[in-house]
């Protein structure tokens, strides 16, 4: 079957094994390569039909991004002493540059952000900057997001936050240099899937590795958590992104990759 994406017939899914010599007729009358192989069953016991996924956008084709390519994640965070350390350098780590947007934290947060930390550039602001006020306000710190993002000269944004770790399409292949490809292929945002690991045990402490730490895992019940169009190539005008709470920018000639970030 042919899945119209963004571009006509951009993606297939093959079922039955094909020789290879059938698989290279295919690739030359479809333009096609491809990228994922399985086996689908009915259940677990039941015998099992191969599949494949092909597509128009071979990830493992484009080249390194180069170092002038500038990801920045804004991290909004609000008493996250525990995490932010982890959260941060994990995204340094990766090549990510990070501006953390503070909601006036009562803990240690702030001065975790501000440690020095080697492999990337990571700056914080408070918000409100006149202080505290008395209740949260979500749509004020989503517009100074939008802000940030606008005024960042970054070549894309992600809308990140410090309780989330963001994985690209494919497996291997990190968040920076996923968003490249999709930057080479002519994408200028980005859908994902939230995947909600949840603690089953008191066995996690502050300073334990957050990917290994919890093991389990449920898609959310809510159709919010498979609408996340939180990272985006910036555009010539700010994009909205408050009218939606946080889940969806907006902005004229959006096109969005058809495979889900995690």
């Amino acid at each position: 079957s042919i899945r119209k994406g963004p571009r006509d017939g951009a993606i297939a899914v093959v079922a039955g094994a094909r020789s290879a010599l059938g698989e290279q007729a295919f690739r030359l009358r479809s333009g096609m390569a491809p990228q994922w192989r399985g086996i689908a069953r009915p259940a677990p016991e039941a015998p099992g039909v191969p599949f494949s996924v092909w597509d128009r956008w071979p990830v493992r084709t484009v080249p390194p991004a180069p170092a002038a390519f500038d990801v920045l994640a804004i991290v909004t965070t609000y008493n996250e002493e525990s995490i932010v350390d982890q959260t941060l350098s994990r995204l340094t780590r990766g090549g990510v540059r990070v501006h953390v947007i503070d909601n006036w934290s009562t803990d240690g947060t702030a001065s975790v952000v501000e440690r020095p930390r080697g492999g990337g550039a990571v700056t914080m602001e408070r918000f409100p900057p006149a202080g505290p006020e008395l209740h949260f306000a979500l749509e004020p710190l989503l517009r100074r997001v939008s802000e940030a993002a606008h005024a960042s000269g970054a070549d894309w944004v992600v809308h990140h936050d410090c309780d989330e770790i963001h994985e690209s399409a494919w497996p291997g292949i990190s968040l920076r240099q996923g968003l490249y490809a999709l930057d080479r292929w002519g994408f200028n945002c980005v859908d994902h899937t939230v995947a909600e690991f949840r603690p089953v045990a008191e066995s996690w402490r502050p300073g334990d590795d957050l990917a290994t730490g919890f093991t389990w895992f449920e898609f959310g019940p809510a159709p919010a958590h498979f609408t996340l169009l939180r990272a985006w190539k910036p555009q010539p005008d700010p994009v909205s992104n408050a009218e939606s709470g946080g889940h969806s920018v907006e902005f004229p000639g959006r096109r969005v990759f058809p495979y889900k970030f995690v």
